[in-house]
């Protein structure tokens, strides 16, 4: 049968994964780092929330082209294989961010039509 200290033991241990947990959330769910990097300390959302949302996706995949890159070492940014993530990375936010910005274009060019 478990103890009074075993007891206190589990709830702190279940406290300190729960702030864990948290504090990963946080960081990776709440405030990605891409979205908190600009110099002036203001988070993307801050201002694409302003936006439509064609617009407000062009601004995010450009604010973070380049920066959100899966499963590069950043060690030695200059070494072959990040630089090219790195790259490939920013080509395909900038594709993402051409492709909202395109269907907002279209729509716009819908909606003027229509007014004729």
């Amino acid at each position: 049968m478990p103890t009074r200290n075993d007891r206190a033991k589990a709830r702190e241990a279940k406290d300190t994964c729960k702030g864990a947990i948290e504090a990963w959330q946080d960081a990776n769910i709440d405030h990605p780092i891409y979205y908190r990097s600009h110099p002036s300390g203001i988070e993307c959302i801050q201002v694409s929330e302003h936006m439509s949302f064609c617009i407000g996706n062009v601004i995010k995949y450009c604010w973070r082209a380049g920066l959100k890159i899966s499963g590069a070492v950043f060690s030695d940014p200059k070494e072959k294989n990040n630089e090219r993530k790195v790259l490939a990375s920013r080509v395909q936010d900038l594709e993402k961010a051409r492709w909202y910005l395109n269907r907002e274009i279209s729509r716009l060019m819908s909606d003027l039509d229509k007014l004729d």
